[in-house]
């Protein structure tokens, strides 16, 4: 009896809760630097359709590929990703990051003018007609209120909102034109940090959503000044916070994509053990799945890009350099099969228990966590260990 009553709190949260997620139009990926690797690239693309990952996100700059004035094409250092781009994968759908200066227009700054804009487009337009059909999203832009790939003296000053509302919306005509059935979204904020909320939602007045199909974001929380804000739990908080405030101004829901979110295997500040960034990575994997507002998750990021202890940068990777799983990537490669195509319902109670139901109509998987609560690597493996999780659905148990 007691399983019955469980079974039946989660049946009625399926038909009465909204933190519904669409079970089949969910993405979890992971983000990657390819080109910067040191081996061959499809052992990469081979790890992460091994691990359950459905995208990676990835891409190559404006410069990368505009190495002489006026002429495109494909360096010995990119070759690889473009090979893969080219030929498309049945397991793994791409996220083609779109951004950056160029050294002949731009002095590797931002675009600050419509004419340098207009000189972007032959980029954009370039890789969107070469890769027609094989990319499923474009992420117009990464971080541009950070300068994220821009020339450090340049980036201290943000050109105008009206410059990157015309960049975002003459790059989504040339895609729309070039490849009509790519998935569009930009923003790349982060809806912890007032600041940036209050930017997107500004363009977003002006009418951005008309040009994208989403809103991505950035909703890193390791280094926040309120530690409390660390935890995947009152992270999440913020997101639906800002996917209300969208709505408050649309009056209808709006896709968000998560396109960057890590925890970094650091001794510096900000840092975790494996173990906590373990613990964090499912949490929050299974908070976002439960939105039905948001569409996909890329990790970030694939493997460790260095190994200056220093350099806290070098140690988001959910593998080392040597492509050995940390901790993070052995649980997720069980969750992964566990969630796949199926409904995630969250509940939590009022003194913090966090129950998660996991049902595909045939089956309900269940996991439960104490907010505050810190578990070992063996206890959320065991949680998220099939067989001890599995109840059937209407069979009379």
């Amino acid at each position: 009896m007691r399983y019955l009553s469980v079974i039946f709190f989660y049946l009625s949260t399926l038909i009465i809760n909204p933190m519904i997620a669409n079970a089949t139009e969910f993405e979890i990926g992971v983000g990657t630097h390819i080109a910067n690797y040191p081996e061959n690239p499809e052992k990469y693309i081979k790890l992460m359709e091994n691990y359950g990952f459905s995208s990676f996100r990835d891409g190559f700059s404006w410069n990368a590929v505009e190495r002489e004035k006026g002429n495109l094409s494909i360096s010995e250092k990119i070759a690889g990703l473009d090979s893969i781009f080219s030929n498309g994968r049945e397991k793994i759908n791409v996220l083609f990051v779109l951004g950056y200066g160029n050294k002949f227009y731009t002095s590797n700054g931002y675009p600050r003018n419509q004419k340098e804009v207009d000189e972007f487009l032959k980029y954009v337009s370039w890789v969107s007609k070469k890769y027609k059909g094989k990319i499923k999203y474009y992420e117009i832009w990464n971080e541009w209120l950070l300068g994220t790939g821009v020339d450090v003296e340049k980036k201290r000053s943000i050109p105008s909102n009206d410059i990157f509302m015309y960049l975002v919306k003459r790059t989504s005509e040339e895609i729309r034109k070039n490849d009509p059935d790519a998935i569009l979204m930009t923003g790349s904020i982060n809806p912890l940090k007032p600041a940036e909320v209050d930017w997107i939602l500004e363009l977003i007045k002006k009418g951005l959503l008309e040009y994208v199909d989403g809103i991505s974001i950035h909703p890193y929380s390791f280094n926040h000044p309120n530690r409390s804000f660390h935890n995947p739990e009152n992270n999440i908080k913020y997101i639906d916070d800002f996917e209300s405030k969208i709505k408050s101004i649309t009056g209808k829901n709006v896709n968000l994509y998560i396109t960057e979110m890590g925890y970094p295997t650091s001794v510096l500040a900000g840092g975790v053990k494996q173990s906590q960034a373990a613990q964090d990575v499912i949490k929050y994997t299974l908070l976002v799945k439960s939105r039905d507002f948001i569409k996909g998750i890329w990790w970030y990021d694939l493997i460790d890009d260095g190994n200056d202890l220093f350099n806290r940068e070098h140690w988001f990777g959910l593998f080392t350099q040597h492509a050995e799983p940390k901790e993070s990537a052995i649980l997720l490669k069980k969750l992964l099969s566990l969630i796949k195509n199926k409904n995630v319902i969250v509940k939590d109670t009022s003194d913090k228990e966090y129950h998660i139901g996991i049902n595909d109509n045939n089956e309900l998987i269940k996991i439960k966590w104490n907010m505050g609560k810190n578990y070992s690597f063996d206890e959320w493996y065991q949680k998220v260990n099939t067989p001890d999780n599995v109840r059937s659905i209407g069979n009379g148990e």
